[in-house]
């Protein structure tokens, strides 16, 4: 259990400048002195915690402390929250899929930058539907169904004519981004884990969790893909 003293809150307001609120620990003790303190000053102490956050009613109207954002229209929580997490999570998944469409036009795989377009378009729907709690909609990537894309991740030499990889560095730039991208994905299926699954192992958000899973293996046939030379256009072929 902390305690909030008058002088750590004077510190507070020293290194902070005027505050309008100061979120402490449910169990937090506060000194009569802090207490009397923020009345003094006008600073309202909301008890909060790392899931529930701070609803607007409870700010009134006050100054969003910095450390916190928006969970949803009603409700802020701590920037440290699961959620907010996965979402930061989503931002960077979103960020490598566009690097490595870079790493793929400068080596001549205009199908496979298309292919990463229509991901970068699944991975923003992802985050749409975390922040609204709208539902996910089935994956299909280059016209595969997600039990297509399984099949395909499973039994690529059936499906594609590779065998099974172990990516390295003599396999060019495109591979090497496309295992980073994956290796992406799985963080932010472990992340959507962290920030969905109860205490007894039932998930909140199952759908989003097995897009996710979808998604790695997607990236892992489209590395499939670029070493059956699949992906290269005619023009560098003949090269």
């Amino acid at each position: 259990m902390g305690v909030l003293t008058e002088i750590e809150l004077r510190d507070r307001v020293r290194r902070e400048g005027p505050l309008d609120t100061i979120s402490v620990e449910p169990e937090t003790l506060i000194t009569p002195a802090a207490a009397q303190y923020a009345r003094e000053q006008g600073i309202k102490i909301v008890f909060t915690d790392r899931e529930k956050g701070i609803s607007k009613e409870q700010l009134k109207g006050q100054k969003k402390p910095e450390h916190y954002t928006h969970l949803d229209r009603k409700n802020l929580v701590p920037k440290t929250h699961p959620r907010i997490k996965l979402r930061g999570m989503l931002d960077l998944l979103q960020a490598v899929i566009i690097k490595t469409q870079v790493a793929a036009q400068q080596e001549g795989m205009p199908q496979l930058v298309g292919d990463l377009e229509q991901m970068l378009a699944y991975a923003r729907q992802l985050l749409r539907a975390e922040v609204t709690g709208d539902g996910v909609p089935e994956l299909r990537l280059f016209g595969l169904s997600e039990e297509d894309i399984r099949e395909y991740s499973h039994h690529p030499f059936s499906k594609i004519g590779v065998n099974h990889l172990t990516p390295s560095y003599h396999m060019g730039q495109v591979i090497a981004e496309l295992n980073y991208l994956r290796a992406v994905v799985r963080q932010v299926e472990v992340s959507a884990c962290d920030a969905y699954l109860h205490q007894d192992g039932t998930p909140e958000r199952a759908d989003i969790i097995k897009a996710l899973n979808r998604l790695s293996s997607a990236v892992y046939v489209m590395e499939c893909k670029v070493v059956a030379g699949q992906y290269y256009s005619r023009a560098k072929g003949e090269d």
